[in-house]
C-alpha cells in the first residue's frame, strides 16, 4: 500500500514537472505567447525615421508665399469615454455621457475648421468601432491646444498621431503655375502604423517645387526608442543613440509679388477681352536678369480650382510657339554686325514674289504685308512699320552661317539656364536641312519654335548693350544660419558692337515712337520694344491657319533700362490679332502697374514737370466719323483701325479715362458687333442671370457698364434691376456661383 502511495506521489511530481517543463519550452523556445515581441519592445531600441521640415518660399522682400505645416490624426475612444464618466461619477456628482461629448465637440470645433454639430455626429455614430476618427487634418497649433485643454479637463480618452506634411500656399492662386505642387513619397507600404518606420517626405513634381526640390526636401534623421511593454508609451533609458533630422533650406525668389498680382490680372482681363486661349506674362529686370514675374494663363483656368491650377504647366518656358515679327530686330541685327548694311540705307519694302527651285520641285511663294504696303522704307523704319518684304531683303545680304549663329548668341534653341526642371529648349534647325526659303521665313519669325522667356531674354540683350544675360529667379537659399547661396547676375560677352546695338534700340525707340506700336508710349516714360504677329501651323496638316500668335516684348525707360517686359496671346480674336492691339496694350498696362507701386520711383523722373495729360472719353459704339470728331473736340488725335467698313468703334486704345498726352493717338477699331449682341437695347438694363462671366463682360462692354465681380462661375444676381433705364459708366454689381 505503501509502494502505491509513493508511486502515486512520484507520477504526480513527474507530471507537474513534464508540465511545467513543456509550459517553459512552448514559452521559451515556441514562443506561442509572443512574448519576446514584448520583452523586445522593453529591452531593445526601436530605431524610427525623423522626418525634416520642407523649407518655406519667400518673394524677394521676404513675403511668405509657401510654408510647410504638420497634420495630426484625432481619434476618440468610446470605451474609455464609459470608463472615465464611471470612475469620475458619484453619489453626489453624476457626470453624463452626452455633457462630455458636448465638451469634447466644443472643444475640437474651436480649434479646427470642424463644426460642433459634425463632431458631435461622428462621435454619437452607430458605428461599432470603438475608435471614432474625428479627424485627419489637425494643424500643429490646433492638436496642441486640443491637447491641452483636454489635459485640464483630465481627459485622457483621445489618440492622436502625426499624418503628413501639408504645403500652405500663402497667396492662394497667385505664380500657381510658378511655384508649382507636391505629392506624398514614402517607401515601404505607407500605412500610418508603419509611418516612423518609412522614408516619408513631400516631393515636387512640377514648377520651382518641382526644379529646387533637392534644396527644399532636407535630410531625414532618425532615433532609437524604448518602449513599455503592455503600452505604446515611451520610457527613458540611458544610451539611445540618434541623428538629428536636417530640414529643407528655404528659397528666396527675385519675383515680386505685386508685381506678380499685376501681371496676373492684366493677362486674366487680357484673355477676357480678346478671347484668347492663352496668355504670357514675364517682367525681367534689364540690367541683372532677375525675374520680376512670370504668369501665364489659359482661358479655361477659372473652372479650375487652386489645386489643379498648380500642377498646370508653366507656359513662360515650356510654351513653344513662332515668335513673328520680333525676330527681325535680332536678323537687322546680324546685318549690321558683319557690315552688309547700315540702318539708314534704303530698302525696297513692295511685295515680292520669289520662285524656288525647278521642275518638279518649283515653288512660288508670295511675301507681302497684310495691313500696309510700303514702297522703300530705311532698314530702322523697316523694324519700326513691320516690313515683311522688307525684312527679307535684308536677309538677303546676311551668310546663311551668321544668320545662324547670331539667333544661337542670342539664345535661341537652347535653354536658359534658369533651372527650371521643365524648360524646353526650341528648335533651330540646323543649315544643312533649311529649304530655300527659310532664311526669309527666319528674317520675319517663322520656322523657328522659341519660348516666351527666351524672347525676353534675347530683348534683355539688346537692352543691356548686347551683353547677355542668364535669367535667374532664387535671389538667395537659407538656412537657420544664414544665407547658403545667393543669387548673382551672370553676364557673358558683348555679342554685337556698340553701334549696332545703338543703331537696334534706335529702332526699337522708332517702333513705338511712329511706328506698329506708336499707340504704346507711356506719356510720362517712354518704352522701346517690338510687336509681333505670326500665323499658327495646323498640327495635323502642318500649314498655316488663320489662327495667330500674338506678342510684344519692350523695356523702359528708354536712356537707362529697368524693366523689360513680354506678353503674348495664342489665338487673340481676329480683332485683337496683331501684337500692337492686345499683347502691347498689355505691356503698356503692366508698366503704368509698376509704376504705380510706392517700391520703385521710376515715376519721380523730372519728365513730370511740364506735363499735361487729357483723359480719354469713351466713344465706344460711336460711328467712326462721330467718335473721331468727339476725340477732336477735345484736342485728341485719333486714327482708325477698320476691320469692317460697316461697323462702329468696338473699341479704343487706350481704354476710356486713360491719361494721354498731346502728341498721342487713340486708337479706334471698326468693326460689326458680332455673337447677336448687336440687338441689345442701349436703353435698358439686359438680363445678365445664367450668363458666363466673359459673356456678361462682353456685354457690359457693348453697353459701357461698368461691372463689380464677386464670384466665380455663372451669375446668379445683379444689382441693376432687369429692364430698368441706363446710363453709359453704370456700376452694375454681379454675383456669380
Amino acid at each position: 500500500m505503501k509502494d502505491i502511495r509513493v508511486k502515486t506521489l512520484l507520477y504526480f511530481v513527474y507530471a507537474i514537472a513534464g508540465f511545467w517543463g513543456l509550459s517553459l519550452f512552448l514559452l521559451q523556445i515556441v514562443d506561442v505567447m509572443d512574448y519576446s515581441e514584448f520583452a523586445k519592445r522593453q529591452y531593445i531600441p526601436s530605431r524610427e525615421i525623423v522626418f525634416p521640415q520642407r523649407g518655406s518660399i519667400y518673394d524677394r522682400k521676404g513675403e511668405l508665399l509657401v510654408s510647410t505645416q504638420r497634420t495630426y490624426t484625432l481619434e476618440i475612444d468610446r470605451i474609455a469615454v464609459d470608463q472615465y464618466v464611471k470612475y469620475h461619477s458619484s453619489d453626489t456628482l453624476k457626470i453624463k455621457k452626452v455633457d462630455v461629448f458636448n465638451n469634447v465637440a466644443t472643444i475640437i470645433s474651436s480649434n479646427s475648421k470642424l463644426s460642433k454639430r459634425e463632431v458631435l455626429r461622428k462621435l454619437n455614430s452607430t458605428s461599432n468601432a470603438r475608435c471614432v476618427l474625428i479627424s485627419e487634418s489637425l494643424n500643429e497649433v490646433g492638436i496642441q491646444t486640443i491637447k491641452e485643454c483636454f489635459k485640464g479637463k483630465k481627459y485622457r480618452f483621445y489618440i492622436s498621431n502625426f499624418k503628413a506634411f501639408k504645403r500652405v500656399y500663402q497667396k492662394g492662386s497667385l505664380a500657381a503655375r510658378l511655384l508649382g505642387a507636391v505629392k506624398d513619397d514614402r517607401d515601404g507600404t505607407g500605412s500610418q502604423s508603419e509611418l516612423k518606420k518609412s522614408l516619408y517626405d513631400l516631393k515636387g513634381i512640377c514648377g520651382i517645387e518641382k526644379s529646387f526640390n533637392s534644396v527644399l526636401k532636407g535630410k531625414h534623421g532618425w532615433q532609437d526608442m524604448m518602449y513599455a511593454a503592455n503600452t505604446r508609451t515611451s520610457i527613458p533609458y540611458k544610451g539611445l543613440k540618434n541623428e538629428l533630422a536636417v530640414d529643407g533650406n528655404d528659397l528666396y525668389l527675385t519675383i515680386d509679388s505685386d508685381i506678380q498680382e499685376i501681371v496676373h490680372n492684366v493677362l486674366e482681363a487680357g484673355i477676357e477681352k480678346t478671347g484668347a486661349k492663352n496668355a504670357v506674362g514675364i517682367v525681367m529686370s534689364a540690367k541683372t536678369g532677375e525675374i520680376y514675374a512670370m504668369t501665364s494663363v489659359n482661358c479655361n483656368d477659372r473652372d479650375r480650382n487652386i489645386a489643379e491650377l498648380r500642377t498646370m504647366p508653366n507656359l513662360c518656358v515650356n510654351f513653344l510657339f513662332e515668335p513673328g515679327s520680333t525676330m527681325k530686330p535680332i536678323t537687322v541685327a546680324a546685318a549690321l554686325q558683319y557690315n552688309t548694311i547700315s540702318i539708314d540705307d534704303t530698302i525696297n519694302c513692295r511685295t515680292r514674289r520669289d520662285v524656288y527651285g525647278k521642275g518638279r520641285n518649283r515653288r512660288e511663294r508670295t511675301i507681302d504685308d497684310d495691313d500696309h504696303s510700303f514702297h522703300d522704307l530705311s532698314v530702322k523704319d523697316v523694324i519700326a512699320y513691320s516690313s515683311n518684304p522688307g525684312i527679307t531683303r535684308v536677309s538677303d545680304r546676311i551668310d546663311d552661317m551668321k544668320l545662324y549663329n547670331t539667333l544661337r548668341e542670342f539664345g535661341f534653341g537652347r535653354k536658359t539656364s534658369t533651372d527650371f526642371s521643365d524648360e524646353r529648349n526650341g528648335l533651330i534647325r540646323p543649315i544643312e536641312k533649311w529649304t530655300l526659303y527659310s532664311k526669309h521665313s527666319l528674317a520675319f519669325g517663322h520656322e523657328i519654335s522659341v519660348t516666351p522667356l527666351q524672347v525676353a531674354s534675347a530683348y534683355a540683350t539688346i537692352a543691356n548693350d548686347a551683353k547677355p544675360m542668364k535669367p535667374y529667379i532664387i535671389s538667395n537659399i537659407r538656412n537657420v544660419k544664414g544665407i547658403v547661396k545667393k543669387g548673382t547676375p551672370r553676364y557673358g560677352d558683348r555679342i554685337l558692337k556698340k553701334k549696332v546695338v545703338r543703331d537696334v534700340q534706335s529702332a526699337l525707340e522708332a517702333v513705338v515712337e511712329y511706328g506698329t506700336g506708336s499707340r504704346l508710349n507711356l506719356d510720362y516714360l517712354n518704352l522701346a520694344g517690338k510687336t509681333g504677329t505670326a500665323e499658327k501651323i495646323d498640327p495635323d496638316t502642318h500649314k498655316y491657319m488663320n489662327k495667330y500668335f500674338a506678342s510684344f516684348c519692350g523695356y523702359f525707360p528708354i536712356d537707362d533700362p529697368e524693366f523689360l517686359i513680354f506678353v503674348m496671346y495664342d489665338e487673340a480674336s481676329w480683332r485683337y490679332r496683331t501684337g500692337s492691339l492686345s499683347a502691347g496694350v498689355s505691356v503698356n498696362k503692366i508698366a503704368r502697374g509698376i509704376l504705380s507701386l510706392p517700391n520703385y520711383k521710376l515715376a519721380e523722373k523730372e519728365v513730370f514737370t511740364d506735363l499735361v495729360l487729357k483723359k480719354v472719353p469713351n466713344v465706344k459704339h460711336q460711328t467712326p466719323e462721330m467718335a473721331q470728331q468727339i476725340l477732336a473736340d477735345k484736342g485728341i488725335l485719333s486714327e482708325l483701325k477698320v476691320l469692317n467698313k460697316q461697323g462702329v468703334v468696338v473699341d479704343q486704345v487706350p481704354e476710356p479715362g486713360t491719361g494721354i498726352g498731346p502728341e498721342h493717338k487713340v486708337i479706334l477699331i471698326v468693326d460689326a458687333i458680332n455673337d447677336g449682341d448687336d440687338t441689345l437695347s442701349t436703353d435698358v438694363m439686359p438680363d445678365l442671370v445664367g450668363m458666363t462671366l466673359r459673356k456678361a463682360v462682353r456685354t457690359a462692354q457693348l453697353l459701357n457698364l461698368n461691372l463689380s465681380i464677386n464670384g466665380q462661375g455663372r451669375v446668379y444676381t445683379q444689382s441693376v434691376e432687369v429692364g430698368s433705364p441706363i446710363k453709359s459708366g453704370l456700376l452694375c454689381k454681379i454675383r456669380l456661383k
